[in-house]
């Protein structure tokens, strides 16, 4: 029988494990352009910021789609280090991420051009558990570091 310390401790275990998966299904959904998937992350009420597009999970999953299909080549999103804190249906969790993308820009008279930028920062999150459901409530991008370089700067 385990001791009600234990019980405690793998609950929490189990808690944190959902939080990861939906840090995990979050930056699938974004590289995959799955916009209903991208708002079913969140709840209804829910706020998501990049940095460059915020507002409710219905309006940034549509805008961030549109906008990924319209100026990106490739996205590619890395959460690695992860960190959260548990208050009873109440979470806020930190991850850093590590993003990828080619962006097209159009240079004029038909061309476009294409860069690579690096993005390196944090998410910064709000959970909550609503008839059982662990999702986001907000999440807030923190850009750290970000390089920028033309498709030909690979090496020969």
């Amino acid at each position: 029988m385990r001791s009600t310390a234990q019980q405690r401790n793998l609950e929490e275990l189990l808690i944190k494990q959902n939080l990861h998966e939906l840090c995990v299904d979050y930056t699938h959904a974004v590289d995959r352009c799955d916009g209903a998937a991208l708002r079913d992350l969140f709840y209804p009420d829910g706020v998501i910021d990049s940095g460059a597009l915020r507002g409710n999970p219905e309006f940034f999953a549509r805008e961030f789609v549109n906008w990924v299909h319209r100026f990106a080549k490739v996205t590619f999103h890395a959460v690695t280090n992860e960190r959260f804190h548990i208050s009873g249906s109440e979470a806020t969790g930190e991850s850093y991420v590590v993003a990828v993308a080619r962006i097209r820009s159009d240079s004029g008279a038909g061309h476009s051009t294409e860069r690579d930028v690096l993005s390196v920062g944090r998410y910064l999150d709000r959970f909550q558990k609503r008839e059982g459901v662990w999702r986001f409530l907000e999440r807030r991008f923190v850009l750290d570091h970000e390089v920028e370089c033309s498709p030909d700067h690979r090496r020969q």
